[in-house]
């Protein structure tokens, strides 16, 4: 009779405990939105303080909101599978933090897009007078400083007025020529032998741990 009046007093425990397992099962993982600030190295600001990256507190630019690095590096989290890399001295504004309408400005300095997924959603980087449409998987690479748009593997469409060009695989457009649309041969070797591409580089090989 004591075991049979223990069982049904634990009962209601062990229900509680079964039922909050199965809630917190059945409650979805909410994802970062775009503009969410993934990595941090050196002297970084995030909306005129200093960025900090934290998984417990993770940062977000809002639209309008700037991202500035001095000596330093910033991983943004822009659709999912996507992230754009900032390189030193550099300054990157979030135009809109939508999935279906994800846009960023580089302003000055370099930026580096690793596009896992960025396809499959509409995803543009707007620099000077183009904007950049992501049409494909691949590593993207925008340059204020010496006007470039540089494809190392997947596929763009580029809006230039009331022009557009396709930059493919291996590509690179002067956004600065008279011309609507100079597109040039990319030099490989030069690309990867920046400081921005192999902390991309180093950055995948972290994330490939991480899942």
């Amino acid at each position: 009779v004591q075991m049979t009046t223990l069982w049904n007093k634990g009962w209601p425990v062990v229900a509680f405990i079964v039922a909050g397992a199965t809630l917190a099962m059945a409650e979805p993982t909410r994802m970062p939105r775009p503009g969410s600030l993934n990595n941090v190295q050196g002297q970084v600001t995030f909306d005129g303080h200093p960025a900090m990256a934290q998984p417990m507190r993770r940062e977000s630019l809002r639209a309008h909101q700037v991202i500035e690095t001095r000596h330093g590096k910033a991983e943004l989290l822009l659709t999912p599978g996507s992230f754009l890399r900032i390189g030193d001295n550099s300054e990157v504004r979030m135009l809109s933090r939508s999935l279906e309408n994800t846009r960023v400005k580089v302003i000055k300095g370099t930026a580096l897009l690793d596009a896992e997924a960025g396809y499959k959603h509409d995803l543009a980087i707007i620099m000077d007078n183009t904007t950049t449409r992501i049409d494909k998987k691949g590593i993207y690479s925008f340059d204020a400083n010496l006007e470039t748009i540089s494809v190392l593997d997947g596929k763009a469409t580029v809006y230039k007025g009331d022009s557009r060009t396709t930059l493919k695989k291996n590509h690179q457009l002067y956004i600065a020529s008279q011309a609507p649309f100079e597109v040039r041969k990319l030099n490989k070797h030069a690309f990867k032998s920046s400081a921005l591409y192999q902390w991309n580089e180093v950055r995948n090989r972290y994330e490939s741990r991480a899942r």
